[in-house]
């Protein structure tokens, strides 16, 4: 599955499965921002279900340094096997099935592949240790 997520998040509200994401809330003024929309232009979307847009979701990936791939897999925009298949056509991926051969070719291309797929993880802050306690 290449580091993509086995749940379908396409039902899901696209502040909560950003929020999930980044474990962190996402304020709905930050969300608004993100997507350059107004408030009630954004219900409007929800209750049309056209929210999760690939338009919409690259631009919240933008803003949120989310990867983009991930959340066209999550929302049902392109299907892991679409993803691999396009994979093994630019040569990032070995053809075949990588999980069942015993290719170490596909193995290691599968391991980069998953690398680059998986969502980048920001740094937390930590204490300062040049100050006293209080």
């Amino acid at each position: 599955m290449i580091g993509m997520s086995a749940n379908n998040d396409r039902d899901n509200d696209l502040i909560v499965v950003v929020s999930y994401l980044l474990k962190r809330q996402v304020r709905m003024p930050e969300a608004l921002s993100a997507l350059g929309i107004s408030r009630s232009t954004y219900y409007e979307q929800r209750d049309k279900g056209v929210l999760n847009s690939v338009a919409n979701l690259m631009l919240i990936a933008d803003h949120f340094d989310l990867d983009k791939v991930d959340l066209l897999v999550r929302f049902g925009h392109l299907s892991n096997a679409d993803l691999i298949t396009y994979l093994e056509r630019a040569g990032e991926l070995a053809s075949g099935e990588p999980e069942t051969g015993a290719d170490p070719q596909a193995t290691t291309t599968l391991r980069k592949a998953r690398k680059q797929a998986a969502p980048r993880r920001r740094n937390r802050p930590r204490a300062r240790t040049d100050i006293p306690t209080l």
